[in-house]
């Protein structure tokens, strides 16, 4: 996502980018422009929204409890950026009679490369020292990022959005700026050539009909209880809110540029951008991910109240309530550094993970990486983007070029965006030459151990030299007794079937039995101490599993004739489950022995539904038993890592201890 650039009074500052270049234009031409230039000035509203925008995002990437939905505020992004293009560049076809794309490109080029850059430099740099485990993909991350093409290189690699185990990339979060920068690539020369031949008002309908695609294809490649990653990074499916903002420039431009509004209209116009702001504010705090109606309009209904808190902040005139509101100075300051903000926090919270990169929790960690990520920002802001922006770069070129010429020193200036840019070069070619295995973290430790226990791994978890295989045995009643008293604050308000486990063995038996385990990056994390403990088991787990992919996975399992004795299905972390899903699984499994079925513990919208749909269910098939898991890790909250979800070693010896619990009380 690439926060839209800061506008300044457009028409006045298009006519000096003109006259520097020696093509202002007919004087006729010049003396509209001076006339219709206050007309489209400067809006802090504007600025403000951005604010709220990159605020909602920190948020939901920061666990931010009240953003449930913050990723929204890429939509938001999204509109201001389709809305601010159109306008800048139907505004230049007023004034000059055509679009000068070169002029264009080379203005997005100025205000967004030099900070995109630096912070790419920064993450190169940052690898080998704070982030080893990222040593091995860092090289194609930031060849994806240097020719915006992230969203598809995440597409490609299956990268979830949502989930993932470890760190995830460093790099990620430029998914979005791809998508910005192909449409500055794409839309340009198509509304170049749309305005030769017919008046820019007959562009809304194509332009809505053009989104209406983009929204209908992004409702047809989804798939419910499946990872939408594929749809969230697609150009073609998150275009909806691009054409809709450019569809809004392309009905009000001219308002914008001579005052039409009547006092009624100004009135609607701000009611809407009220009701708009009150729904952004309503979806960022009810709406998760997994929500089906979210990729079934959801995503157009957010975009078009965005649009209309950006019609009403961009209207001319006086600003109203709204208007005064979003040009706060302290929302205005933030909307500035808004891209700065962007590019800088999703490498600083991948660098200050809680108990792994930093020893900090909750409101102190939230504080240290809120200022970590606006310090950078302000420094971007002040020393790389606005003097770039003020074209220190092209007066750098030709102070190079005089000096060539007369053969005298580089001025100073030179010399310091010289020397800078050699660094960030030789930064960006150290990275892109990474090529090592770095540091793994935990879960990541696990998913490569496949076959045995990592060292350090085992000795975090004070595993001792296994003995002979035995047959578990139930665990002793004082145990038990023990288990259900500490977690009956944690567990479910309705009775738990009698098939029920929820507890853990003191000590970890090792015992020999045919059992096939299915599930996402929490028994991924158990997989080394399970195969260490069971002598017989079979582990097939992977990171962002849904509910879809265990069923699959045990489709193919039964139907080579490779399942177990005993399954084992851990689920339901990721994402709602299908109910109708789940009894197929379990009618499927109908003639297998016994089925242990985890339930969830995971501080997400759909573990309650989860737990309802997998107690629900596992009631009518006699061989199933529920580990009741979220019952047993709400009383162990030192068994998962600051994301509630990840398992820690002591958290991998809690889990492992009641599956193998399980495995006795189903002997």
């Amino acid at each position: 996502m690439a926060p839209a650039a800061t506008v300044q009074p457009v028409a006045c500052a298009a006519v000096l980018a003109a006259q520097s270049q020696g093509h202002v234009g007919s004087p006729r031409l010049r003396e509209g422009a001076e006339r219709e230039s206050p007309r489209l000035g400067y809006r802090p509203a504007l600025d403000g929204l951005r604010a709220l925008a990159v605020i909602a995002v920190f948020a939901y990437h920061a666990e931010g409890g009240w953003a449930r939905a913050g990723f929204l505020g890429v939509d938001v992004f999204f509109v201001l950026s389709g809305y601010l293009i159109t306008a800048l560049l139907l505004a230049e076809r007023r004034r000059e009679g055509r679009i000068d794309l070169r002029r264009f490109w080379l203005r997005r080029a100025r205000r967004l490369l030099p900070a995109v850059l630096v912070m790419l430099a920064a993450v190169a740099v940052a690898v080998p020292l704070l982030a080893p485990d990222q040593a091995s993909r860092i090289r194609a991350d930031l060849l994806a990022a240097l020719g915006y093409v992230s969203n598809w290189w995440l597409i490609v690699g299956e990268q979830s959005y949502f989930e993932a185990a470890g760190r995830p990339p460093l790099l990620q979060h430029l998914w979005s700026l791809a998508v910005e920068e192909q449409f500055y690539l794409l839309w340009p020369p198509v509304l170049a050539l749309a305005v030769r031949h017919r008046p820019h008002r007959r562009m809304v309908k194509p332009l809505l009909v053009a989104a209406a695609a983009s929204a209908v294809l992004m409702a047809v490649l989804f798939r419910p209880y499946a990872d939408p990653s594929r749809v969230y990074y697609g150009t073609d499916t998150r275009a909806v809110a691009l054409l809709l903002g450019a569809a809004l420039a392309a009905a009000t431009t001219r308002w914008q540029l001579v005052d039409q509004l009547r006092r009624a209209g100004r009135g609607i116009l701000e009611a809407a951008g009220i009701l708009g702001l009150a729904g952004l504010g309503w979806a960022i705090a009810t709406v998760n991910e997994f929500d089906p109606w979210l990729y079934r309009g959801g995503f157009t209904a957010v975009a078009v109240a965005a649009a209309g808190v950006v019609a009403a902040s961009a209207r001319p005139g006086p600003p109203l309530l709204l208007g005064r509101v979003l040009g706060a100075r302290p929302l205005v300051w933030i909307g500035r550094r808004s891209y700065g903000i962007y590019l800088w926090f999703w490498p600083v919270l991948m660098v200050t993970r809680p108990d792994l990169d930093v020893p900090v929790h909750g409101a102190p960690l939230l504080a240290l990486r809120a200022a970590l990520t606006v310090a950078l920002a302000a420094l971007s802001y002040r020393f790389v983007e606005l003097p770039a922006r003020r074209g220190a770069l092209g007066r750098v070129w030709a102070d190079v070029k005089r000096a060539r010429r007369t053969r005298t020193p580089l001025p100073r200036s030179a010399a310091a965006w010289g020397l800078g840019l050699c660094v960030i070069l030789i930064c960006l070619g150290a990275g892109v030459a990474t090529d090592h295995d770095g540091a793994r973290a935990p879960t990541e430790v696990a998913a490569a151990d496949a076959g045995g226990l990592n060292s350090a791994l085992a000795a975090q978890l004070a595993i001792e030299p296994p003995g002979p295989p035995t047959t578990p045995s139930p665990p002793t009643a004082a145990v038990e007794a023990a288990a259900v008293e500490a977690s009956t604050t944690s567990a479910p308000t309705t009775t738990l079937p009698p098939t029920t486990v929820t507890t853990a063995p003191v000590s970890l038996p090792t015992i020999s039995a045919r059992v096939t385990a299915v599930g996402d990056s929490v028994l991924l994390g158990a997989k080394p101490l399970l195969e260490h403990q069971i002598d017989g088991v079979v582990v097939d787990a992977d990171v962002g599993r849904q509910f879809a992919d265990v069923l699959s996975t045990l489709r193919t399992y039964k139907e080579e004739g490779r399942l177990g004795d005993t399954v084992v299905v851990q689920t339901g972390n990721n994402g709602p489950i299908n109910p109708a899903q789940f009894d197929q699984l379990l009618q499927m499994l109908r003639d297998t022995p016994k089925i242990l079925v985890v339930n969830v513990k995971v501080e997400r919208a759909w573990q309650n539904a989860n737990n309802d749909v997998i107690r629900e269910a596992i009631t009518k098939a006699p061989n199933a038993v529920l580990i009741d898991w979220h019952a047993l890790a709400g009383a162990h909250p030192e068994a998962f890592y600051d994301d509630g979800l990840h398992l820690t070693p002591s958290g991998i010896r809690l889990f492992t201890g009641a599956v193998l619990s399980a495995l006795g009380a189903a002997a």
